[in-house]
């Protein structure tokens, strides 16, 4: 494996890897997993249109020197196989692929259907590429499995997630295999195609990460723990928190929904805010992400409203896996207006935010003890200052929940949205100036 082939994997195969039901079945996944193996050089695609950019025919059959082809792409040998004569006694191969078919037999990755023929044009199985996959991450035909059930094997004992394929394999499977080919550890190692991760456990699982490095997730007892490694193969990050499960595996990105199943294309967890925007994840900020809203914050809004915290120094929530302390928009441009910010001075742990007439609304709960919380809730505004230019957070206090109330006197509840009124406005950041 030539090592400089292996360069950090993009945030498209990343999104591939997130969930098989939700990614695999869609015609944007192999375009990213193409893209993706394209850019690391793995994959060379069928040509170019008349801009450059690479044609990939993802929608055609694929043939068995067109997978062979495709294999060596994966290991990077594709360049190995145009170097020097490479002898075969094969008579059906075309002219373009005599060359890599050449170098295959001698490697001894395949033997071809008879002494003279290699089955060039024959329709490629699933369970023949497999074959191909799981010999290039150490198994061993015969003995760990047998060919004609190479699919499932790849499935339930490799990693690989479930690809069900009706019909013939097409180019388009096959680059989505390897892409999971090249995240799932080699036989009896914690390594992949992609390279060493050291304290990685076996069972860990990609999840949508940065370009700059790798991220996984695993669980350990009813904690879920996710750990960043960089393009060193070095883990540099660590968060353990309680385990959310779905049906496929635990994850740390999800997607944004409004309440009615619609996303708009957002992402969001600790490895910061993506949208999806043409099959790929682009992330838009690296700031941690406890939560994310819409809301129009006067005329020059434009994007969501996160809710994000000190990456070193997480908050842990009643609410969420955790709580923050700055709310800010991300502007299309990419630009960050902070709504309201730890730095303020404000002491409020935030733990959860959502929309409320064009206002941001926000709560924070302090456990009183015995599965009980007192929560105090906020609106939060923005108001134009004209000597500065610049708009301030003006915060309201809009109700307060005992979380005993048996312990607390008679207008207690009023009295504290009092107080805590007071103490924001002598903050300069309630509804005085």
């Amino acid at each position: 494996m030539k090592t400089r082939k292996w360069i950090a994997l993009s945030a498209a195969l990343l999104l591939l890897l997130l969930s098989a039901a939700t990614i695999y079945g869609t015609d944007e996944a192999a375009n990213a997993a193409a893209d993706t193996l394209y850019e690391l050089g793995l994959f060379a695609g069928t040509g170019t249109d008349a801009d450059g950019n690479p044609v990939y025919s993802l929608e055609k059959p694929l043939n068995r020197q067109e997978a062979m082809v495709m294999f060596l792409n994966l290991l990077g040998e594709a360049g190995d196989a145009l170097e020097g004569s490479h002898e075969m006694p094969f008579t059906d191969v075309d002219e373009w692929a005599k060359p890599f078919i050449a170098y295959a037999y001698e490697k001894g990755y395949t033997a071809g259907v008879a002494a003279d023929r290699f089955g060039a044009h024959d329709p490629v199985t699933s369970d023949q590429y497999h074959t191909y996959l799981l010999l290039a991450l150490g198994y061993e035909q015969g003995t760990d499995f047998a060919w004609n059930s190479s699919t499932v094997f790849a499935r339930e004992n490799a990693g690989f997630n479930e690809v069900f394929v009706d019909g013939p394999v097409l180019r388009g499977h096959a680059v989505r295999w390897n892409a999971n080919a090249i995240a799932v550890p080699k036989k009896g190692e914690e390594t992949c195609m992609a390279g060493a991760f050291e304290g990685k456990p076996a069972d860990a699982v990609f999840i949508p990460a940065t370009e700059k490095g790798f991220l996984f997730t695993w669980k350990e007892g009813n904690k879920a723990v996710t750990a960043f490694y960089g393009t060193d193969a070095k883990l540099i990050d660590r968060f353990e928190v309680p385990a959310i499960e779905t049906d496929y595996k635990t994850v740390k990105l999800q997607s944004y929904d409004i309440g009615d199943g619609r996303s708009f294309g957002y992402y969001y967890g600790l490895e910061g805010l993506y949208r999806l925007q043409d099959g790929r994840l682009q992330q838009l900020s690296t700031r941690p992400v406890a939560q994310m809203t819409f809301t129009r914050q006067g005329a020059g809004s434009s994007g969501p409203i996160i809710l994000t915290f000190a990456r070193d120094n997480p908050i842990y929530s009643y609410y969420q896996l955790f709580g923050g302390d700055t709310i800010l928009e991300i502007k299309e441009d990419g630009t960050e207006n902070v709504m309201l910010h730890a730095n303020t001075g404000h002491g409020i742990r935030i733990d959860k935010i959502w929309p409320a007439d064009s206002v941001i609304h926000f709560c924070t709960a302090e456990d009183v003890g015995m599965g009980h919380f007192n929560e105090y809730t906020y609106a939060l505004l923005s108001v134009y200052n004209e000597s500065t230019g610049k708009y301030r957070p003006s915060i309201v206090v809009l109700n307060y929940t005992a979380g005993r109330p048996e312990t607390e006197p008679d207008g207690a509840a009023a009295e504290k949205i009092r107080a805590e009124q007071q103490r924001l406005n002598d903050l300069k950041i309630g509804v005085e100036e």
